[in-house]
C-alpha cells in the first residue's frame, strides 16, 4: 500500500535527492549486540556498502552534498547512540583509505574531505542554526569518543591522523568553531596528541608545513583557553619526530619510520613558525607566551 509520506517526499524531493536519503537511511542502520566469546557488547553498522556509498554521493556533490548530508544527520541523530554517532562519522572519514586497500597507516589528507561533513556541523549556515549547539555537541563527543574508543560497545580510538586530518583540514572553518574549541579546550577527554604528535618522516620535522599553517590558522580565531591550553601541551608535548632509519643490512633497502626525540633547534624553529603564521599580532603575542618563545 502506498504510504502517504510517499506522495509528500515525492512532490519535495528530485530524483537524486530521494536517491540520497534513502543511502543515507540505509547507512545509519546499527545494532548493539553481544561481542563474540560473550566478552561485553559490539556496535556494528550492517551496511558498510551503504556508508561506502554515502561518501561517494556527498564527495562528489562537493560542499552542498556534504551539507545535505548533515542535514539528514542532524535529524537522525537524537535517536542514534553517542557512540554509534561518533563510529559513524569515523567510518565516514576513514572512506578513502579504505578504498585503497593498503596496509599502510592512514594520511591526514585521505580525510579532508569529511572535514567539510564536520564543518556543517558548526554555526555558520542558515539551514543549521536551529542546531548550532547540538551540532558542535555531536563533534565534540566524536573527538573525545576517537581519542579514547567506547570500550562498553567495542567502538575503536582513532589514529592521531585521522582526528587531525578532520579538525584541521583547510576546509574546516575555525571562525565557525570558536564555540567548538572553547568546549574543546574545557574537556578532559579531547585528544590533545592532536597538537603534538609528529607528522610523517617525510619532511624530517616534528609538524610539516602544513600543519604549520593549520595551527597559525587555528590560533588566529580561537578563545584565549583553547590557545593557553594547547600551545602549553604543544610546548610540553611535542618532542619527537619521525625519521626513516635502515633495518639491517642497508643493502636490501629495509627502511622504516621511526620516532626519535627532536631538539630544542627543531622545536624552536617549528614554533617560530607556527607564530608566524598567526595573522594577529596580539595572538601572536599570546602564543609565543603560551611556547615560551624569547623576543
Amino acid at each position: 500500500m502506498k504510504r502517504k509520506t510517499d506522495d509528500i517526499y515525492a512532490i519535495s524531493e528530485s530524483i537524486e535527492e530521494r536517491k540520497f536519503r534513502f543511502r543515507f537511511e540505509e547507512a545509519i542502520v546499527y545494532e548493539v549486540r553481544p561481542a563474540p566469546g560473550g566478552a561485553g557488547q559490539e556496535l556494528i553498522f550492517r551496511h558498510h556498502g551503504a556508508i561506502h556509498d554515502l561518501f561517494l554521493m556527498m564527495a562528489n556533490e562537493g560542499d552542498e552534498g556534504f551539507l545535505r548530508g548533515v542535514k539528514l544527520f542532524l535529524k537522525n541523530a537524537a535517536r542514534m547512540l553517542r557512540p554509534a554517532r561518533s563510529h559513524f562519522i569515523s567510518l565516514l572519514a576513514d572512506q578513502l583509505h579504505e578504498m585503497k586497500q593498503t596496509s599502510a597507516p592512514l594520511r591526514e589528507c585521505e580525510v579532508g574531505n569529511v572535514s567539510r561533513f564536520a564543518r556543517e556541523l558548526l554555526p555558520g549556515t542558515k539551514e543549521c542554526t536551529s542546531s548550532v549547539h547540538f551540532g558542535t555537541e555531536i563533534l565534540l563527543a566524536w573527538a573525545e569518543d576517537a581519542n579514547t574508543g567506547v570500550a562498553d560497545v567495542g567502538v575503536p580510538s582513532q589514529p592521531t591522523a585521522l582526528i587531525r586530518g578532520i579538525l584541521m583540514a583547510p576546509s574546516f572553518d575555525h571562525a565557525r568553531a570558536v564555540l567548538f574549541w572553547d568546549k574543546a579546550a574545557k574537556s578532559e577527554s579531547f585528544p590533545c596528541r592532536i597538537f603534538s604528535d609528529p607528522c610523517p618522516w617525510d619532511e624530517g620535522v616534528i609538524f610539516s608545513s602544513w600543519h604549520v599553517r593549520a595551527f597559525g590558522r587555528l590560533f588566529t580565531v580561537a578563545p584565549p583557553v583553547a590557545i593557553s591550553r594547547f600551545a602549553a601541551h604543544m610546548r610540553e608535548h611535542a618532542i619527537k619526530k619521525m625519521v626513516l632509519k635502515p633495518m639491517g643490512s642497508q643493502r636490501r633497502g629495509q627502511w622504516a619510520a621511526q620516532c626519535v626525540p627532536a631538539d630544542e633547534n627543531d622545536r624552536e624553529r617549528v614554533f617560530r613558525c607556527i607564530v608566524g603564521a598567526i595573522d594577529d599580532s596580539e595572538r601572536r603575542e599570546r602564543v609565543t607566551e603560551a611556547l615560551q618563545l624569547t623576543a
